[in-house]
């Protein structure tokens, strides 16, 4: 008897998380068609940040490294501005890659322009007493 109610709970279980991820999946997919990701979407992965949704047919339009050396005691900024090669390129998404150990990424922030325009600008803002070594990855359309 035990076991058979044991088998129950178990398979219940099974097909209740089966239909969560099913629903988790569906609202994604809907958030993405609608474009909800789009404007303001950013995700932490270890070392990367994610601004926008980038997709397999996005160009790299721009990759470069900002640095900044460390102040003893002193938080460092640094300004990247990436401008479009023609004034139909439009950024639809970027990837700041840092070169730090974990946990001493700079914060990321877009100070003008936006994603869908041909100009924007990210400040780097370092955490007291480290550096600025970031890669930046913009993708968009040329």
């Amino acid at each position: 008897m035990k076991v058979v109610c044991a088998l129950v709970i178990f398979t219940a279980a099974i097909f209740g998380s089966a239909n969560a991820v099913e629903q988790v999946f569906d609202t994604v997919e809907e958030h993405l068609r609608l474009g909800q990701f789009g404007q303001v979407f950013s995700s932490e992965k270890g070392f990367e940040q994610v601004f926008g949704v980038i997709t397999p047919t996005d160009s790299i339009l721009g990759l470069t490294t900002v640095q900044a050396r460390f102040r003893l005691g002193q938080v460092v900024t640094a300004d990247y501005t990436f401008t479009g090669a023609t004034a139909t390129a439009r950024v639809v998404g970027i990837r700041v890659r840092d070169n730090k150990r974990m946990g001493k990424s700079p914060a990321v922030s877009i100070t003008s322009g936006a994603l869908g325009s041909a100009t924007i600008t990210l400040r780097f803002t370092s955490q007291r007493g480290f550096g600025i070594n970031s890669e930046v990855t913009v993708y968009g359309t040329p």
